[in-house]
């Protein structure tokens, strides 16, 4: 690996517009400062400073204030992996200083983990960085990179993130993953690919003790045996999960199996089942739009629409809010449904955006099949209705 000054000094210089010539006058040759910065030679620590100092760059280069501070930048990176709370204030306070020292590389990684909004920028300012990170450093911003395809809305999203997951994965092969793995596999509906991941996950997260993981990996290995219609195994790693759950006092995730279970029950018509744990996963949750949108369904089907027209309305006032993926189409569906409007020309449009604009996301799209199904037959438009049917095969599964 590279010597990062000597790439810093030229990063710096360029932003500033300075020349090799005017920068290195009275510290050092022309051809001595190219070589520095093509990391071909590694100078003498003066030779660093004065060039730091000549582009009033004060380079932060104490050993102690460097120890502490890379323990900062690891209990921030130990906590957003375990799921702990903390908002990073320590890292924004010293940013300038880590900036300007030999942990800017980490600094920008660990800021992109949590700042959301400033990942995709922060990213594509790290990659000029690559040649000059470590294993550890790669590992984490190809993780980054993965990342940043799961929250974009690119129909190959998960096709990338399933490449840069490939990729970090020469760096380290951990729990995690396979788990973002499983994720990409499930989005694109191969729940085979999913399920193999996620138990590869779940094992591995055990030999590290990675509870946060294991919770992560039953869950979805519940979520894929749910996809793949497997009550009993579902049931199963649901139950595993819960009890994961409460030793942990996840109650989030706890309230996302309550979700899960409940949506799944919905999906296969059995509403009375479905309506007490989504009720108690909407009493928990923090996000509840998708919540609400199986609540007003529920109440819909059990032909209870002035209990379910609360939903419909909290879902409206959260788009109001903030943005969901798909989050108009879905209320318009459901909206179509408490007009009982369903077998208007104008519901099947609906269906359709909305099944054809959440391909990406495969669940999605399979939860809302059956209602375009049903309106399609509904209208006797029987082939279209065949070849949505043949959609909803599902693969044989082996029980784990």
């Amino acid at each position: 690996m590279k010597d990062l000054r000597g790439f810093l000094i030229r990063y710096y210089r360029l932003q500033k517009n300075f020349s090799q010539e005017g920068l290195c006058h009275g510290i050092c040759a022309v051809s001595y400062l190219s070589k520095i910065e093509q990391g071909r030679v590694v100078a003498a620590d003066e030779i660093y400073q004065a060039l730091f100092q000549a582009l009033g760059i004060s380079f932060q280069a104490d050993g102690l204030w460097i120890a502490q501070a890379r323990g900062m930048l690891q209990e921030l990176a130990e906590s957003w992996f375990y799921e702990e709370r903390c908002d990073a204030c320590e890292l924004r306070e010293h940013m300038e200083e880590l900036l300007h020292s030999p942990l800017c590389v980490d600094a920008l990684l660990l800021k992109a983990l949590y700042e959301k909004q400033e990942a995709e920028k922060l990213l594509q300012e790290l990659a000029v960085f690559l040649d000059y990170m470590n294993n550890e450093q790669r590992f984490l911003y190809h993780f980054l990179c993965a990342r940043q395809q799961y929250a974009s809305k690119e129909k190959d999203a998960f096709v990338h993130m399933l490449a840069e997951l490939q990729e970090a994965q020469k760096y380290g092969d951990y729990s995690i993953v396979y788990q973002e793995k499983g994720i990409a596999y499930a989005r694109l509906g191969d729940y085979s690919q999913a399920l193999y991941h996620h138990v590869k996950a779940y094992d591995l997260a055990c030999e590290e003790g990675f509870l946060p993981c294991m919770i992560d990996a039953s869950m979805h290995i519940a979520n894929c045996y749910s996809g793949m219609h497997a009550e009993g195994v579902m049931l199963k790693y649901y139950e595993r999960c819960e009890h994961l759950c409460r030793s942990s006092h996840n109650k989030q995730m706890q309230a996302y199996v309550w979700y899960n279970i409940g949506s799944t029950y919905q999906q296969w018509n059995a509403y009375e089942k479905a309506l007490p744990l989504l009720l108690k996963a909407y009493a928990v949750l923090n996000d509840t739009f998708l919540c609400c949108h199986k609540l007003a369904l529920v109440y819909e089907q059990l032909q209870r629409r002035e209990e379910g027209q609360r939903y419909v309305k909290e879902m409206e006032n959260q788009l109001q809010e903030h943005p969901f993926a798909n989050g108009e189409e879905i209320l318009r569906f459901v909206k179509y449904r408490y007009e009982q409007a369903v077998d208007e020309d104008a519901y099947i449009d609906c269906l359709q955006h909305l099944c054809a604009s959440s391909q990406y996301f495969h669940g999605l799209r399979q939860f809302h099949l059956p209602y375009l199904i049903d309106a399609l037959k509904r209208k006797r438009r029987y082939k279209e209705a065949l070849q949505l049917m043949e959609e909803q095969h599902f693969p044989e599964i082996d029980t784990l």
